[in-house]
């Protein structure tokens, strides 16, 4: 006798089962997944259920020793993705249903980009901006963090620039204790639990107060077209990773494991073109520099101008180490296509000593800064600055 959903929801009177999916409930296209209802010792039969249907999509005889029921999916394909539920009956009668579960197939589109905005190097402590983004147009995305904790979220998209959809979830504060690994989906809400490819992953690094590397180009920073230039950074022995990035080009940061005696690493451009030219740092911060001169008189003012490469809209001066006076400023758009903002600072004592850095960040994440500049000590008749050490790679 085959008794329908809406009889069981008012026979239901037995414990709910628990429902669960092996390897796991999002699955690939493809693969196969096994669906476990586990109810009470004594059931005679379990019944599985997709949300909506009033038939059962699969009756199972329960496995010794007779507390659960296991429903196989061979080859998961886009129509068995969605809501389900399972029954068991016992001579008891039939039990209540048991929380949802949702199966989700993946592979069905194209994957999207995570990235991280300013920079996927962020200090210990600090706050990043996740951006998951598709010319599929997707409705929404799924970002998730990989490792023991295993978390989501779930982010409307919205339209960027050149057609490209997008959404930014802010994550932090971030700590060296654990890794910061991440990837994400896209979907249309139509076909909630039919899900794009798995995009690549990206790794959020932690950084701490280490010395800054040094960088320089073997034979030389100005080299001719189809030449082979080597970068060299420079830093200390216990150093685990080098990571070298091109301003205003993620696409073109490269990782390298550092050669014996370990404080160096070697990045090749076997082939150098204008497309690999430009300026090359290890992670992205503003410049602070004093105008007109790095030495000030005793009770003069000076103008500290903090500049990037990178197109921030707004720059953060900060005074002393604990942040106990900072000032904000709009930036301004240099003829050489650089941002900078001008902060007059005085007047400078000969007593006192001014300690400084800047930042820099976007509009639309005013919680999400850069890294820090190198720190500028401003003293009556002593240098305000030491800059901060830059390669320019260019092709004739």
């Amino acid at each position: 006798m085959t008794i329908g959903l809406t009889a069981l929801l008012f026979l239901g009177t037995l414990p709910k089962p628990r429902l669960w999916a092996e390897p796991s409930s999002v699955i690939i296209r493809g693969q196969q997944v096994t669906i476990w209802c586990e109810g009470t010792l004594g059931a005679l039969e379990y019944h599985l259920y997709r949300e909506g249907k009033t038939e059962p999509w699969d009756r199972q005889s329960p496995l010794d020793p007779g507390n659960e029921g296991k429903f196989s999916i061979s080859y998961m394909i886009e129509p068995q993705a969605g809501r389900c539920h399972c029954y068991y009956r016992s001579p008891a009668g039939w039990s209540k249903p048991n929380d949802t579960l949702e199966l989700v197939v993946t592979g069905a589109y194209g994957k999207p980009r995570v990235s991280a905005l300013p920079s996927p190097v962020v200090s210990s402590g600090g706050n990043v901006t996740l951006q998951c983004d598709s010319r599929e147009g997707f409705d929404r995305f799924v970002l998730t963090e990989e490792g023991e904790h295993e978390l989501s979220w779930t982010l409307d998209s919205q339209q960027g620039p050149n057609r490209v959809v997008q959404d930014l979830h802010p994550v932090g504060p971030v700590t060296p204790s654990r890794s910061w690994k991440f990837r994400c989906y896209g979907y249309y809400k139509n076909f909630a639990h039919v899900w794009s490819n798995l995009s690549d992953p990206l790794e959020v690094f932690v950084s701490r107060s280490l010395p800054k590397p040094r960088l320089w180009a073997e034979p030389s920073s100005v080299t001719t077209l189809g030449s082979t230039v080597t970068m060299w950074c420079e830093g200390p022995l216990e150093a685990l990773e080098y990571q070298l990035d091109k301003e205003e080009s993620p696409a073109l940061s490269d990782r390298q494991f550092p050669l014996e005696p370990r404080n160096k690493a070697k990045f090749s451009f076997p082939f150098m073109t204008a497309h690999y030219a430009g300026r090359y740092h290890f992670h992205s911060k503003p410049r602070l520099s004093a105008l007109p001169s790095p030495v000030v008189a005793s009770g003069g003012n000076v103008t500290l101008q903090c500049g990037s490469w990178t197109e921030y809209d707004r720059f953060i001066l900060i005074e002393g180490e604990e942040h106990k006076l900072s000032w904000t400023q709009d930036s301004q758009r240099k003829p050489n296509g650089q941002v900078q903002a001008l902060f007059p600072v005085g007047p400078v004592t000969y007593s006192h000593r001014q300690m400084f850095k800047c930042y820099g960040y976007y509009g639309d994440t005013p919680q999400v800064w850069s890294h820090h500049s190198d720190p500028s000590s401003s003293r009556s008749q002593g240098p305000v600055l030491a800059p901060g050490e830059n390669c320019t790679l260019q092709s004739l």
